[in-house]
């Protein structure tokens, strides 16, 4: 038996002060708080960065601890779907932790199992603390924050002058003008867009009032605008994906489809609008021709957007008594549309597709709209073979995780930069074997199949709620099969929470009939703080080592190289398994002219990482300071080795 505490805090408090809050306003703090958290999570450059990531790891272990040390309240069955799929994403975490004794980079692998521990935590607040008669705020929250980004990822491009923007992450030296603030990257913020706009269709089609039916609906616009202006064909896909998912599954496919139509319409306006509008969509982007664009593309969408609410609304209102002589039109319209999809895929020439795709060049330089047209892979066929390279040399065990981008290094056909395989599965099997790729199925897969199971056997809102939350992890899914969103965790985490709730107890088609209530037991109390403890200091550790190397880099731009030595000596102390901290003190004994102590450090971080190209040149150019010719030779060799690549392109350069 699996059992876990299905109250927090908040709800214990709020029980004991039930008379302070009217109802309405205690039962949108849900909402309030998911949006807020979801807003948050993807306006921190999607939470990519290591301190932003490991520092909201923290907060959520030490929740979980502070519940199980404090509360000893009631406990229940949290069933066999979410035991599966809890235990699959802990064991990937485990198994991401052990693979530090064979990866070429300890403190890789053990960054990527700290990032699953903050997806398993997440995946424990989503199952524990979410309530039958809450799953619809939950959805609602996510589909709120989403909006919210949406709006001010389009404000951002639209008004330049008024919204501050950054750009995106700064290691994509690609993307130009695509829309990617404030997630960082334009297909992250694409595959956000998508899991959230079932969860928005959602409310349009539920049984709240026409009036907020026809304001959720008015968002589908703007969610659309949003897509084009990333250039994310993937988002397309995933968003198509997710529309077609949540059609199928609704239990009021008819109300589905009129929704879905009427979006669909009111998009027409601004579509047509940014297709001919190329300086907004293309850049470039501080000008007057982008400000005027920008301007006249916003009264477009708030024009079409009011429409579509106010007409939608009041198409309900008309025909509210309708709608019951519209379900015999629910199964012939499913099969229409089925019928549609498949006649789609065949006229759209598979084979021709897939062969565009593993052949065609990389697309760059391309506008908006050429971009969506093309067929390229952008290379990911080359990323996917390079992953089953690694997988083909280690087939169990994998090469280790955080390896990839060394693999690439070394067998990349191209020039391309690349850190992760633009594919969850594919870089999984790469870096863990066949044991990592079957613990990550078993997290994706395992809700999907329970939430079909549970959306047959159910009925109503209920139905209709799981629909959203089916689709809306079906366009993750699909998103993590072809990009590396399952690195943000600004996408990644509300994808997250749509799993949990699917396989949570209080999602099951009928309500679950709970054990009885009993006193915490002690040992478990304990066992779930130790082992959130446990957690909490592993992802201390990158965090204080990244805080002291992130100082070293400021002191060594304002010129103070013992204070930069000070923290980069720290930082060794914290992470004596990572080579950064020694890199980082060789480039400071270097800029010193302490050559024999930059040696020593340079060749105590290839120690801990002897398959990073990087690391050998600097040793090479070390040792040429030093007068050790042969020996730098040795080294610069080891470099072209472990990059051929970058080898070549050198030795056009030199001309040898």
């Amino acid at each position: 038996m699996v059992t876990f505490r299905t109250s927090s805090p908040i709800e214990e408090v709020r029980a004991e002060h039930v008379h302070v809050l009217p109802a309405a306003l205690r039962a949108a703090v849900p909402t309030v708080v998911v949006a807020a958290i979801v807003f948050w999570l993807a306006y921190d450059s999607g939470t990519y960065g290591l301190t932003s990531r490991t520092g909201t790891a923290i907060v959520v272990w030490w929740a979980i601890v502070l519940a199980a040390a404090v509360l000893s309240g009631a406990f229940r069955r949290i069933g066999r779907p979410a035991a599966v799929t809890g235990l699959s994403m802990a064991g990937l975490a485990a198994w991401s932790l052990a693979s530090t004794a064979w990866a070429p980079n300890a403190a890789a692998a053990f960054a990527e199992s700290d990032r699953v521990a903050l997806a398993f935590g997440v995946f424990l607040v989503a199952v524990l603390w979410s309530a039958r008669s809450q799953l619809t705020r939950w959805c609602d929250g996510i589909a709120l924050g989403v909006t919210a980004i949406v709006l001010l990822a389009l404000a951002s491009r639209f008004f330049p002058s008024i919204v501050a923007h950054g750009s995106a992450l700064p290691f994509l030296t690609v993307g130009g003008t695509r829309l990617s603030y404030p997630v960082g990257y334009w297909n992250g913020l694409g595959a956000l867009v998508a899991l959230a706009a079932p969860l928005v269709l959602r409310i349009a089609v539920s049984g709240a009032r026409p009036a907020m039916r026809g304001l959720a609906l008015a968002a589908l616009p703007a969610f659309a605008a949003t897509a084009y202006l990333t250039s994310s064909r993937g988002a397309a896909l995933e968003i198509t994906i997710a529309l077609f998912v949540f059609f199928v599954a609704s239990p009021r496919r008819v109300r589905a489809a009129v929704a879905i139509v009427a979006a669909g319409i009111a998009t027409i306006p601004i579509a047509a609008y940014l297709r001919h509008a190329s300086v907004l969509a293309n850049g470039p982007l501080d000008g007057h021709a982008a400000r005027h664009q920008g301007a006249v593309a916003a009264a477009i969408l708030v024009a079409s957007s009011c429409v579509l609410a106010v007409a939608y609304a009041w198409g309900l209102r008309v025909s509210a008594s309708r709608l019951p002589a519209a379900a015999r039109f629910e199964r012939p319209l499913l099969v229409a549309v089925l019928v549609l999809a498949v006649a789609g895929i065949v006229a759209s020439h598979p084979v021709k597709r897939f062969h565009d795709f593993k052949y065609a060049p990389v697309v760059s330089g391309t506008s908006v709209s050429q971009h969506f047209l093309s067929g390229s892979g952008n290379g990911r066929w080359q990323m996917w073979s390079v992953a089953v390279r690694e997988f083909k040399a280690h087939p169990l065990l994998g090469g280790g995780a955080g390896s990839y981008e060394e693999w690439w290094a070394r067998y990349r056909n191209s020039s391309t930069f690349v850190k992760n395989a633009h594919s969850l599965y594919a870089e999984t099997l790469g870096e863990l074997g066949i044991v990592g790729l079957l613990l990550v199925l078993g997290f994706v897969l395992t809700p999907i199949v329970v939430g079909v199971r549970r959306r047959v056997r159910a009925r109503g809102e209920h139905a209709l709620t799981l629909a959203a939350l089916l689709a809306g992890f079906a366009a993750y899914a699909g998103a993590a099969g072809v990009d590396w969103v399952w690195q943000i965790p600004g996408v990644t985490l509300p994808a997250i929470v749509l799993l949990g709730l699917l396989v949570a107890p209080s999602a099951a088609a009928s309500p679950v009939v709970e054990a009885p209530r009993r006193s915490v037991s002690p040992a478990l109390r304990i066992a779930v703080v130790v082992a959130g403890i446990a957690i909490v200091a592993a992802e201390a550790i990158p965090l204080l080592a990244q805080v002291q190397l992130d100082a070293s880099h400021a002191a060594a731009l304002r010129g103070d190289g013992t204070t930069a030595l000070r923290h980069a000596r720290s930082a060794e102390s914290i992470e004596s398994w990572s080579p950064d901290p020694y890199e980082q003190v060789a480039l400071l004994q270097e800029q010193i002219g302490n050559l024999g102590a930059a040696r020593t450090a340079i060749g105590s971080a290839i120690a801990r990482d002897g398959s990073d190209w990087q690391l050998w040149l600097v040793r090479a150019r070390l040792e040429t300071e030093s007068g050790a010719i042969p020996q730098a030779t040795v080294s610069l060799n080891r470099a072209k080795h472990l990059n051929p690549v970058w080898a070549a392109q050198l030795e056009r350069v030199s001309g040898h």
